[in-house]
């Protein structure tokens, strides 16, 4: 583009020095092709941008991603705490129901064992 430019801004000066030809077209081509020029260098420049802006777009899906999947791996582990709590109170609670059990048997045998005492020293 830019040679294309020249080229003309050179046709230009022919034309000027050399002849008495109007130079009005020339010039405006020449003013139309620079803004072309000028306009290809912000496309390049925003097309550059949209790249890094993708690219950084990009990262941050990947950096979500990775974070979805600690929440993820950490309910889990949640989960699997909550469900060996759930189990290990469960246990817990059986545990105590047969101590209680326990006790009460202790007792009545205790009780038992006392009657018969007295039974036999009332003999």
């Amino acid at each position: 583009m830019n040679a294309k430019i020249q080229r003309k801004k050179q046709e230009l000066a022919q034309v000027r020095d050399t002849t008495r030809q109007p130079t009005k077209y020339l010039r405006k081509e020449i003013e139309l092709l620079e803004k072309i020029q000028a306009l290809e260098t912000q496309i390049i420049a925003l097309q550059n941008r949209e790249t890094n802006y993708q690219q950084q777009i990009q990262q941050k899906e990947e950096q979500i991603q990775a974070k979805q999947s600690q929440i993820a791996n950490l309910q889990s582990q949640l989960n699997a705490k909550t469900t060996a709590e759930q189990q290990a109170r469960t246990k817990i609670a059986q545990l105590e129901g047969q101590i209680t059990n326990l006790q009460a048997e202790k007792q009545a045998l205790q009780e038992r064992m006392l009657a018969e005492r007295q039974q036999a020293l009332a003999e």
